[in-house]
């Protein structure tokens, strides 16, 4: 499936902000928020980048980090295996 090529160009942008060496995105989907596959240079080391776009009361800021905090949580206080959020450079 072909990606609009804004969604793919925003990703590639927001990768520069993340201590994450991509080498390749691979589209995964669109719903709420646009997904993609972070795939890197280590066969078995790669990320899932979700796009949150801004719209009618979907997914705001405070929603988003809620979510990274909840994933933390999960990570660190129970045996499930979750997600690792990935933070840039500016924030917590």
């Amino acid at each position: 499936m072909r990606v609009h090529w804004d969604d793919e160009s925003i990703a590639r942008e927001a990768l520069k902000q993340f201590p994450v060496h991509g080498e390749r995105l691979v589209y995964l989907g669109k719903s709420d928020n646009v997904t993609f596959q972070v795939k890197t240079k280590q066969e078995n080391l790669n990320y899932l980048m979700k796009l949150h776009y801004a719209t009618k009361g979907n997914h705001s800021k405070k929603t988003v980090e809620s979510e990274l905090l909840w994933l933390e949580a999960l990570a660190a206080d129970t045996t499930l295996t979750v997600p690792s959020p990935v933070r840039t450079g500016t924030t917590g």
